[in-house]
């Protein structure tokens, strides 16, 4: 049987760099040289723990060599650099007709790909996604649709409701989508029984969330 062993020289301390492979530019000169690498680095300060984690690094415009993948020992998989955003609305604001800006409480916005005062998520890569929303309602029958570049794309729509009583509703859905599309909520009010239309709420009764699945 075949193989290549790559020995590192016997450093057992935790997160040090056992061994690698490199891959690079003969043509080009200092940190643009190398343009991806995987790399194996030690778990634990324990030189009988075979424990390891792989990383998986790319050159990314401009010379930045950094990890975009990491395989854990536990043989978990994380991307820093995957797009993911989860928003709050810190009011209670009604919408008739309208898109929903306003998100002044964003937990976390990897990349920033989303902009709170707006609203909008743009896709920085072609690929799956995936969309969730809660909000409030007391129309007694409002939209709220997932748009991408102004075209509604999922719509949720409550009914059965024949009174004036506050609901809260969620709903997700997936979307292909190309790079630069941008996505947005657009709520309407059909029919109320008070002055309060559609109503994305504050705190716990308004959030949208977004990520790249792949």
């Amino acid at each position: 049987t075949a193989m290549l062993n790559l020995i590192g020289d016997g450093n057992d301390t935790a997160d040090t760099r056992v061994a690698s492979v490199f891959f690079n530019d003969a043509s080009a000169t200092g940190a643009g040289a190398t343009l991806a690498g995987v790399e194996a680095y030690r778990a634990t300060n324990n030189a009988t723990d075979p424990g390891a984690d792989m990383v998986f690094s790319t050159n990314s415009n401009g010379g930045a060599y950094t990890e975009k993948m990491r395989i854990s020992s536990e043989g978990y998989t994380t991307k820093p650099n995957q797009p993911a955003f989860f928003a709050r609305h810190t009011s209670a604001s009604a919408y008739n007709n309208q898109y929903v800006d306003g998100w002044t409480s964003i937990t976390f916005n990897i990349g920033n790909h989303f902009a709170g005062s707006t609203g909008i998520f743009t896709a920085p890569v072609a690929g799956k996604y995936f969309f969730s929303v809660m909000w409030d309602a007391n129309a007694i029958r409002s939209t709220l649709d997932i748009q991408v570049n102004t075209v509604s794309m999922i719509r949720y729509e409550p009914t059965g409701r024949t009174d004036d009583t506050w609901e809260t509703h969620a709903y997700s859905g997936s979307l292909n989508l190309a790079a630069n599309d941008a996505v947005r909520l657009y709520g309407r009010m059909h029919s109320q029984s008070s002055n309060n239309p559609y109503h994305m709420g504050g705190g716990l009764w308004g959030h949208f969330s977004g990520f790249l699945i792949g």
